[in-house]
């Protein structure tokens, strides 16, 4: 893994609540800031956990991957990334990327129904779009965090935070897409991989599918392989897998990892993790790049 090289364009803002978003009103903030990026500039793949975020491309050129998917990034572009994707950036040497960030999830159950059928629609759809009505709501939402004459109205946060989300709704809500609608086996396997991606620190165990689908667990179990070619366990691992390396990389102890990830203890943790990746948690954690940032 190739270390951050910051240069001296480097410039970043950044008000980071990833792990104790606040409400504003319907919205929930994990992370809004700025970055102006060097030409060796690189965003390391990182994991979002439960929030949904929008990359907002102000000037320069880039590659934003969210997922599996890469998009070549310009100005006014806007790319949306879902909970539980693995998001890196890469910017153009000749013309660095800049650009804006905003993770957020939903704390009412309107938002939070609306963001859910957000998310069943466009995960295997084209996430880049354009509306400069969030850009300048970005913008000035940047100014009443990071401009220290301003005495943070919430309410006015609370406003732009929450017009923000709800465009973004809307956009993707009113294009037109040319794709078939899901039949009831891929729709069982979006829901499937939609619940474990967004349980992954409330479920205790695959059982529990079970109780939250009304199915025999090893009927879903054999159902997902055979539509997936991958077991229920191997993609609840992975998804585990890829939070507890977010969690190392921000310095959460490993005695509190295992318990939100509900292994049964730190030990349990610790070998599980050395088993996938060859290192201890602790190995693992020294030999990240100390100037790691996760936008």
């Amino acid at each position: 893994m190739d270390a951050l090289k910051p240069q001296k364009a480097w410039y970043h803002l950044d008000e980071n609540h990833i792990f104790d978003p606040v409400a504003y009103g319907p919205v929930a903030l994990y992370q809004i800031g700025r970055l102006y990026g060097g030409k060796d500039t690189v965003i390391l793949p990182h994991m979002h956990l439960g929030w949904f975020e929008l990359t907002i491309v102000t000037s320069g050129r880039g590659q934003i991957t969210t997922n599996e998917t890469t998009y070549e990034g310009k100005a006014r572009d806007i790319i949306l990334s879902l909970p539980a994707e693995k998001h890196a950036i890469t910017v153009d040497k000749k013309n660095p990327l800049r650009y804006d960030f905003f993770s957020f999830a939903a704390t009412d159950d309107t938002y939070r129904g609306a963001l859910k059928e957000l998310a069943k629609n466009v995960r295997h759809e084209k996430r880049i779009f354009q509306d400069e009505r969030i850009s300048q709501l970005i913008d000035l939402s940047l100014a009443e965090f990071f401009d220290a004459q301003n005495k943070m109205d919430k309410a006015l946060i609370t406003a732009l935070l929450s017009a923000i989300v709800s465009y973004a709704i809307r956009d993707f809500a009113n294009q037109k897409r040319n794709h078939s609608v899901l039949s009831k086996d891929d729709e069982l396997v979006y829901r499937l991989t939609h619940y474990i991606d967004t349980h992954l620190t409330s479920m205790r165990s695959l059982q529990e599918l079970s109780n939250a689908f009304d199915y025999n667990y090893a009927y879903l179990s054999a159902f997902y392989h055979r539509k997936t070619g991958q077991t229920l366990k191997e993609y609840w691992d992975s998804r585990r897998f890829l939070a507890a390396c977010t969690f190392l990389e921000n310095d959460k102890p490993c005695g509190e990892i295992a318990e939100l990830l509900h292994y049964s203890s730190s030990f349990a943790f610790s070998k599980a993790f050395r088993r996938v990746t060859g290192k201890s948690p602790r190995e693992y954690r020294k030999s990240k790049p100390t100037d790691q940032l996760l936008v």
